[in-house]
């Protein structure tokens, strides 16, 4: 409470407001695509919510794969990929700002990292497609954007992919999209900002004089945040590992409780081996359950919230 924070109030509503918009408008146009594509007007409203939410649930057991429709497979790619970008240059655009865009260094390696994934997994499909280059880059391009974005849809059992090519596919769900999108995993610009650490830490081994500051675009980023974003990053990989742990304790395959416990946390969906993509959770016995749906909550409010309620501190107070 205070004159500065009163004063806030309303410009944070009209923004709030203005992204709620823009987010109903994108889901609007998703739809009609969809129902233009094929789809009844129910189908069509329901894959577009689920698209741009990326929550990935669908009307059809076998997801977008029971439609069979090209069309509609490129449809929702593009949209996955709206839906994985910060809403905040979706926001700048409208307003007529469209190099935003280009200047947002996390939308480059977002946009960069997506495009060249696809294009390696198509290579790696092709063999197996009979040389059919739209299929292969349909297909990769849609498991790319559904792991990576978190929407989590099928068009394929990508668990029968090249060993290769899953392997990039769980570095995506660790990465996830843009921050301030409704994607999931630990954010690009967490993963940007980590690797630029290490790099620096490994130029300070050869140069130890040298001083260097971590930036994000143009804007250096502040101790703090750098000290909550490694916080972050050990979290969210010690709380796979936990849940990896429980799983395993409970006798679950190796590959199957990593891979459960990563798609859980990282808010994906499926995930790979016995909860792979024509597969569920029916068979985790209760307990990991359990301790995957804490996971869920934690990943989903990025730990610091829901952990914070946990410590006795807070309590007292």
């Amino acid at each position: 409470p205070g004159p500065i924070t009163e004063g806030l109030r309303p410009k944070i509503k009209e923004t709030a407001m203005a992204l709620w918009w823009i987010y109903v408008a994108i889901t609007a146009l998703e739809a009609l695509l969809l129902w233009f594509a094929g789809l009844s007007v129910f189908e069509a409203l329901l894959h577009a919510m689920s698209t741009m939410a990326t929550g990935g649930f669908s009307t059809r057991a076998t997801s977008i794969a029971s439609f069979d429709s090209p069309l509609v497979e490129w449809i929702i790619i593009l949209f996955m990929y709206l839906a994985g970008v910060n809403f905040a240059l979706h926001y700048a655009a409208l307003g007529g700002r469209f190099n935003v865009f280009v200047r947002n260094g996390e939308w480059r390696v977002y946009t960069v990292a997506l495009f060249g994934c696809s294009l390696v997994i198509t290579a790696l499909l092709l063999p197996d497609m009979s040389g059919d280059l739209e299929t292969a880059l349909r297909k990769a391009s849609f498991q790319v954007l559904a792991l990576g974005t978190g929407t989590g849809f099928g068009t394929a059992d990508y668990d029968t992919w090249p060993v290769l090519a899953k392997v990039i596919l769980m570095g995506l769900m660790i990465m996830g999209g843009s921050a301030g999108s409704t994607a999931g995993g630990m954010k690009v610009s967490r993963v940007m900002v980590l690797i630029k650490c290490a790099v620096i830490e490994l130029a300070h081994t050869v140069r130890p004089h040298t001083v260097r500051v971590v930036k994000i675009g143009r804007s250096a980023v502040r101790d703090d945040v750098l000290k909550q974003i490694m916080a972050f990053a050990v979290l969210f990989f010690c709380t796979i590992g936990v849940c990896t742990l429980w799983l395993a304790a409970l006798d679950v395959e190796l590959a199957t409780a990593f891979a459960a416990a990563l798609t859980c946390v990282a808010n994906v969906g499926p995930g790979f081996a016995e909860v792979g993509p024509t597969l569920n959770f029916a068979n985790i016995p209760a307990s990991g359950k359990l301790i995957l749906s804490l996971g869920m909550i934690l990943g989903r409010l990025e730990f610091f919230t829901v952990l914070a309620l946990i410590l006795p501190s807070t309590w007292r107070r």
